[in-house]
């Protein structure tokens, strides 16, 4: 019976032993993790994207998000929306994201007086379709690490609809001071106008890879543009057409712009739809299409449509045009006439 019982005794104590190791190890991983610091790039986009989508945890590819339109990064001091359309989630080390899906905003907060930025950053602000801004304006500051942006994004900090230095970045700037960054063609009418000074950091279009200038894929030509979007060049398709993104080499491309006379005088083209990502439809695009029966635009607020767009098409067409309301839509409306 002793020696069962000093059998009992030692299992307990080793148990013991173990236990007390296993907590100082938490304790120094703890002691040792910076309160702040967000989650690997792709882990971060994947969650903030979680929001919206059904993301699997083992899912290779990056889903591409039409919901989030602003990443904001607060100040600790700074009080958060309220509301039911208001989801929160962890992103890092004491740091969380808050998803207004009426406002269609991303706030990034943390207990923390800065945050900071992990060594991986890859593909953290990849496929965010309808991102404009990311503002970074109080925190964090000191970005020490390259944090690549998909296509070229001004300084915004004086927030007058003008870049501040006349540059496009294509990573956040490291320096010692936070900024706000607005994308090229959310800068709209401005975008161009006061860019005098070359592209910063220039960056290939899938970060990894050099595309070619443009491609043709099921008759319609593809130029892709060194910001990681794509134009319509060309339409010579038969039948349904469908304009959104351009996948290249598994790289998916947002289709932004239709050129000019890209589709005109096509008579094989019987139905279109045009998705949310186009912010511009070139005059005389497809001006003559005869055989067009029917046209749906997933409008943004951004799109403008240039001059005899949809001239002499087809004369029973129906054009329907989503996405937007009010006056913007009236104006589209106009716009077609025209």
């Amino acid at each position: 019976m002793k020696k069962s019982l000093g059998k009992i005794a030692l299992i307990i104590t080793a148990m013991l032993c173990l236990f007390l190791c296993g907590q100082s190890f938490i304790s120094t991983k703890a002691a040792t993790a910076k309160s702040g610091t967000l989650m690997s790039g792709e882990e971060f986009n994947r969650t903030l994207k979680s929001f919206a989508h059904n993301i699997l945890p083992d899912q290779k590819s990056l889903p591409i998000d039409h919901t989030i339109e602003r990443i904001k990064f607060l100040d600790k001091n700074e009080k958060m929306p309220e509301g039911k359309d208001v989801r929160s989630k962890k992103v890092g080390t004491d740091v969380t994201a808050y998803f207004d899906y009426f406002l269609h905003t991303m706030y990034i907060k943390s207990t923390s007086s800065v945050i900071y930025f992990p060594e991986d950053c890859t593909h953290m602000f990849y496929k965010f379709h309808e991102l404009e801004e990311i503002d970074f304006f109080k925190s964090p500051k000191n970005v020490r690490v390259d944090v690549k942006l998909p296509g070229n994004w001004i300084i915004y900090d004086n927030e007058d609809g003008r870049s501040d230095d006349g540059v496009y970045y294509t990573s956040l700037c490291i320096d010692d001071n936070s900024h706000i960054y607005r994308h090229r063609y959310a800068n709209y009418p401005f975008y161009d106008d006061d860019m005098t000074s070359s592209v910063v950091e220039p960056a290939t279009v899938s970060f990894n890879s050099v595309l070619p200038d443009s491609v043709t894929m099921d008759n319609i030509t593809y130029r892709i543009d060194e910001n990681g979007s794509a134009t319509v060049t060309k339409i010579t398709s038969a039948g349904k057409v469908k304009i959104d993104n351009a996948t290249v080499n598994g790289v998916v491309y947002p289709v932004t712009a239709i050129s000019d006379g890209a589709c005109q005088g096509n008579k094989k083209i019987k139905s279109l739809v045009i998705g949310s990502s186009v912010r511009e439809i070139g005059k005389n695009a497809f001006k003559g299409c005869k055989s067009l029966e029917s046209v749906t635009i997933k409008a943004n607020k951004s799109l403008t449509i240039g001059k005899g767009a949809f001239k002499k098409i087809n004369k029973r067409s129906s054009i329907k045009v989503k996405g937007v309301k009010e006056s913007t839509k009236k104006k589209l409306i106009k716009a077609i006439g025209d």
